[in-house]
């Protein structure tokens, strides 16, 4: 089947090149760069998943045209897998010590771990180009990792206990902002809780009792706001609970909101009832 061996040929080869170039910058980064330990053990998963991969593609062989085909599908979905690990890996791997508060969120993730439960829970950092403090969902890692598992069964699984938490690149050395860094391990905390199907039961039985000419699309579409702006709210209250007053004070820092203050230093309702105005989610503008 030579016209089938130059197609194989070249999708492993071209799966090969892709994971090399993807992993290729964590083999080589420099010397001076030093990481936090959840962090290295994100990488070293990367690593680990990368030798895996191309060990299976070197292996990689078929007896006929139909095994061809039935098979070929497994290399798509490597790529993809692969492709939504990509935006995650040299976002972590820029985010070294010297790029990252370290301190500060080293002390955060030891209060997080007296909490019962999460006593083996650790959290490497990213950076991110947007100006917000994002948790990425590990369940949608974990779904990921299966992926590769389907098809390659020796690879490692998503390690467990690590939450990743991107910060805004330009935030590296400011002092309140990234307590922010709390917010988003109420999230992290949040997903899976009882507390998380508790409420989205009620918001649901809440809603059943609206007026039925209320189209229903509409009405998803507010059960399902609401249910974010309860999980912001949790996020928010975990965020006091775990530092203090300070995590308060983030959100002057990093919004601005001492542009509300007025001359002698109280809230100007002038300047703030702007502020609070609900907008649509589509005309938002950071």
């Amino acid at each position: 089947m030579p016209e089938q061996c130059d197609h194989l040929r070249h999708d492993l080869t071209a799966l090969y090149a892709f994971i090399e170039s993807i992993v290729d910058g964590i083999e080589s980064r420099r010397s001076s760069a030093a990481y936090g330990q959840a962090a290295v053990l994100f990488l070293n998963y990367v690593l680990d998943l990368a030798s895996g991969c191309k060990r299976h593609i070197v292996e990689w062989s078929v007896a006929d045209d139909e095994e061809f085909e039935d098979r070929r599908e497994d290399l798509g979905t490597i790529r993809a897998a692969w492709k939504e690990l990509h935006k995650l890996i040299k976002p972590a791997q820029d985010a070294d010590t010297l790029q990252v508060p370290s301190a500060v969120v080293d002390g955060i993730v030891r209060r997080f771990k007296d909490l019962p439960g999460c006593e083996n829970t650790d959290f490497a950092l990213f950076h991110t180009s947007e100006f917000n403090y994002v948790q990425v969902r590990t369940a949608d890692l974990r779904r990921v990792a299966a992926k590769f598992r389907n098809i390659i069964p020796d690879v490692p699984e998503f390690p467990a206990d690590l939450g990743l938490i991107g910060i805004p690149y330009s935030q590296g050395r400011t002092a309140f902002a990234n307590c922010l860094v709390a917010h988003e391990m109420g999230h992290y905390k949040y997903r899976g809780m009882t507390i998380e199907s508790t409420i989205k039961t009620r918001i649901n039985t809440a809603f059943k009792s609206m007026p039925e000419d209320i189209d229903q699309t509409q009405k998803d579409a507010l059960i399902k706001q609401l249910t974010l702006w309860a999980e912001e709210i949790f996020c928010d209250l975990f965020g006091v609970m775990l530092i203090g007053p300070c995590y308060t004070y983030a959100y002057i820092e990093a919004y601005d909101l001492s542009v509300v203050l007025d001359s002698k230093g109280l809230i100007s309702e002038e300047r703030l009832l702007p502020r609070l105005q609900f907008y649509r989610s589509e005309e938002r503008r950071v």
